[in-house]
């Protein structure tokens, strides 16, 4: 009897409690499938471009120009040299899409001499003798980019 005893205990207690929370603990919960509210906010852009923004791009274009002028002369960065000049020719590419075909015309060269500066920029071979050639060209573009490119003279040009 004293053996019996605490196996029927023992027994006792594993019944009565059952194996439902022991079960319950190694069963994997389904998850509740919500898909995600989606927000679309729709927002009127205006049709033809404004000064401000193409004040901001003009005034982007310089800023690019004068980082590439002090990495040029300064710092000799190729990396910064790289990302200033294809930064400045992206924001130089925006204010001329807005222009109408003369202006693109007119704008040419000026965007040909860019796109020399970047090509010699790129250039695997680029000693100072050519980072202080290209500084004075850079200084040059970026002067002829405030007399060429300014909105009083541009605005006869925008579509």
């Amino acid at each position: 009897m004293r053996r019996i005893t605490p196996i029927l205990l023992v027994a006792a207690i594993f019944f009565s409690s059952g194996c439902l929370a022991l079960r319950k603990k190694f069963i994997r919960k389904k998850k509740s499938e919500r898909e995600p509210v989606a927000y679309v906010d729709y927002k009127e852009y205006p049709d033809a471009p404004s000064p401000e923004i193409y004040h901001n791009y003009y005034i982007f274009a310089q800023g690019w120009l004068e980082d590439l002028y002090q990495a040029l002369t300064e710092t000799g960065n190729r990396k910064k040299q790289k990302q200033a000049i294809s930064e400045a020719m992206m924001n130089v590419e925006q204010m001329i899409s807005y222009f109408n075909d003369e202006g693109k015309e007119q704008t040419s060269p000026l965007y040909q001499e860019m796109l020399l500066v970047q090509k010699q920029l790129l250039s695997p071979v680029l000693n100072e003798l050519h980072q202080l050639h290209l500084a004075r060209k850079v200084e040059n573009l970026k002067r002829r980019i405030i007399r060429e490119l300014d909105w009083r003279v541009t605005s006869q040009w925008v579509d």
